[in-house]
């Protein structure tokens, strides 16, 4: 939550993967379990399928407003760093590289 909060923007799993260092199962499991919740859509462009916030409701609007306030700790800063660095990999603002294999 706190990568979407930050950013502003719509991120798919592969950036996803890079920022927290998780594995793709891992971050797809919880985007599911989210956005069954009602916390995230989907937006599908050509192979990638970007995650949102869903600003619509009401309640989503209130939980992103509380976490807010909670979200700057430095294990948070680094990841929000490592998901700038992979934003920056985009092309007309869009995921265009995929899965970047751990070194």
């Amino acid at each position: 939550m706190n990568l979407f909060i930050k950013s502003g923007k719509n991120l798919c799993v592969c950036e996803l993967m890079d920022a927290l260092q998780l594995p793709q199962y891992a971050i797809s499991k919880a985007l599911s379990v989210l956005k069954s919740a009602g916390f995230f859509v989907t937006e599908k462009e050509g192979t990638w399928i970007y995650y949102k916030l869903n600003r619509d409701k009401v309640e989503i609007k209130s939980i992103i407003n509380f976490l807010k306030s909670y979200l700057d700790s430095d294990v948070l800063l680094q990841v929000e760093k490592r998901l700038q660095k992979r934003i920056a990999l985009r092309l007309n603002d869009k995921c265009v590289i995929g899965i970047i294999p751990n070194e």
